[in-house]
């Protein structure tokens, strides 16, 4: 669950306050409490369905906000005993 604060620049915006895990409940900053700015750690898990037209589109989508441990620890042996394997891949730029 995002959990989202008001700030007032020149206009009011909702900025992203804090994050809690759906599973551990865990409360934890944006960005799941990164070391520094240059840190990467996202996880995303989410289904997207609806209609894409040139002209427009309108959906769904489904997500869940799960902290990292709880993605390695927890979700990833529930994914393998059901019988799915998770696709690795490297990245760099």
């Amino acid at each position: 669950m995002k959990n989202y604060k008001k700030v007032h620049k020149s206009y009011d915006t909702d900025v992203l306050d804090s994050v809690i895990c759906d599973i551990c409940k865990r409360e934890y900053g944006p960005n799941w409490n990164r070391r520094s700015s240059y840190t990467v750690l996202e996880t995303e898990i989410r289904l997207k369905t609806g209609t894409s037209h040139p002209e427009g589109g309108l959906g769904e989508e489904t997500t869940f906000d799960i902290c990292p441990e709880c993605f390695t620890d927890r979700l990833i042996p529930t994914l393998r005993k059901l019988g799915a394997e998770p696709t690795v891949l490297g990245w760099d730029w």
